[in-house]
């Protein structure tokens, strides 16, 4: 049952994300790659990531306001 909640809330997110102009593709890279990247060493293990999710959102809007 818990994947049905998954979906529903991944479903919820892109549907935000898409309703407010962000960029999905980033979004999926960083769920995809993140962990792989937590394996291999790349980010410390025991960084927040809420931290690098807000860091991505105000490096996003950063990039909006400039454009």
């Amino acid at each position: 049952m818990i994947d049905v909640w998954v979906t529903i809330g991944a479903g919820l997110l892109g549907y935000v994300m898409r309703a407010e102009d962000y960029l999905l593709t980033p979004m999926v890279l960083g769920l995809i790659l993140g962990p792989i990247a937590e394996v291999t060493e790349l980010l410390p293990p025991d960084t927040d990531a809420m931290a690098h999710s807000v860091r991505y959102l105000v490096l996003e809007q950063l990039r909006q306001v400039v454009a």
